[in-house]
């Protein structure tokens, strides 16, 4: 049985294909089996696929029907032998030589750690265009404390995908959820940090490719909206995740960043922006996905709070203060809370202190 799983999906990327396998084929770490997942593809991603054949860790696989990227996704992972798994899309490739060994010498000694990544370069027509800034963490390579990583990624998802190495014992936790198209990596690199530590290699070792097929770029410019229905849902997921491994104060902060954000959509489609949820369908969310009326309401109340927040900074200090008005009467009360309340309600002075607070700490900004 190999080590290593590389699932390379491909749909409509022919061109990129060989350049991905070829990067994993000349890794110095040589125990592993490459599966690369057609998805029915109109070009000729079998033609590429088959010369690739020549190797015979190169298994490809057709599928008789198209399944969407998620169930493509979660076909392989079910058909990988390997102890760990790599799912590395076929428009992006591996940059260094090393990169499989390095992480498997690390994670074979460390069997807390469930998953390794590192930073990515872009690459746009064959060049290089420069550091992936939000897949950075450092200049030196470090192991994360799992649930203290888990609460940079509920800021954002800060993980290039085809950079992570995980072990296969991971997605018994869970497979790609067929409700977030856009972030169900995102959902999973959350659900494995609960559970396990996380590696950080400070070297760029992977190429991700920039093109204008990508499926990222087609969310955000078509779809947006579902996109930040995403956003959201990846938040709410991993914070019914906490509550059901009984981790009751990461569940808490799971809560706190869902209204954060979803505040800051609120807020943001009152300026006008029509590329963000407004009240009305965060409420229709919450509705849906909470489990009972005491579970809405609490959210409600946390929503309450992040959205005077987004109004204090905005300087928007009366909708402020009534926002934390009607949070007090709910409850809980915290002495927090009274103070963004007083503060929302000085007028002027209140505006000095709030000030000389951003200078100390910096503004809150975007939750994402």
């Amino acid at each position: 049985m190999p080590t290593v799983s590389f699932v390379v999906p491909c749909f409509k990327l022919a061109e990129f294909l060989g350049d991905c396998v070829h990067s994993i084929l000349s890794q110095t770490y040589e125990d592993f089996e490459i599966l690369i997942m057609d998805d029915c593809s109109p070009d000729h991603t079998g033609d590429v696929a088959q010369s690739l054949k020549e190797d015979s860790r190169v298994k490809y696989i057709r599928n008789e029907f198209n399944l969407g990227h998620l169930r493509n996704y979660n076909k392989a992972i079910g058909l990988s032998r390997g102890r760990y798994i790599w799912l590395i899309s076929a428009d992006d490739r591996l940059r260094s030589r090393q990169v499989l060994s390095r992480y498997l010498q690390l994670m074979e000694r460390r069997p807390e750690i469930g998953f390794a990544f590192c930073p990515a370069i872009g690459i746009r027509d064959g060049t290089e265009s420069g550091l992936i800034s939000w897949s950075f963490h450092g200049n030196r390579d470090v192991v994360f404390n799992g649930r203290d990583f888990l609460k940079k990624l509920l800021k954002a998802n800060c993980v290039a995908a085809p950079s992570v190495l995980a072990r296969t014992e991971c997605y018994d936790k869970s497979l790609f959820p067929m409700d977030l198209p856009n972030t169900g990596d995102w959902f999973l690199w959350c659900l494995f940090a609960m559970h396990y530590d996380v590696a950080y290699f400070a070297e760029p070792m992977v190429h991700y490719r920039l093109h204008e097929n990508q499926m990222t770029n087609w969310f955000l410019s078509e779809e947006p909206l579902l996109h930040a229905e995403n956003d959201i849902i990846v938040r709410w997921r991993t914070m019914k995740s906490a509550q059901e491994a009984g981790l009751s104060s990461l569940a808490s902060d799971c809560a706190e960043s869902l209204a954060s954000f979803a505040a800051y959509h609120i807020a943001c489609s009152e300026d006008g922006d029509r590329k963000v949820l407004n009240a009305l369908a965060v409420q229709n969310l919450l509705r849906k996905y909470a489990a009972d009326e005491n579970e809405r309401e609490a959210m409600e109340c946390l929503l309450v709070k992040a959205l005077g927040d987004q109004y204090l900074d905005r300087g928007m200090r009366s909708k402020a203060a009534e926002c934390y008005g009607n949070a007090l009467r709910r409850g809980p009360v915290s002495g927090k809370l009274l103070a963004k309340y007083g503060l929302s309600r000085m007028g002027s002075m209140g505006s000095y202190v709030l000030d000389g607070l951003r200078l100390i700490r910096g503004s809150r900004g975007s939750p994402a």
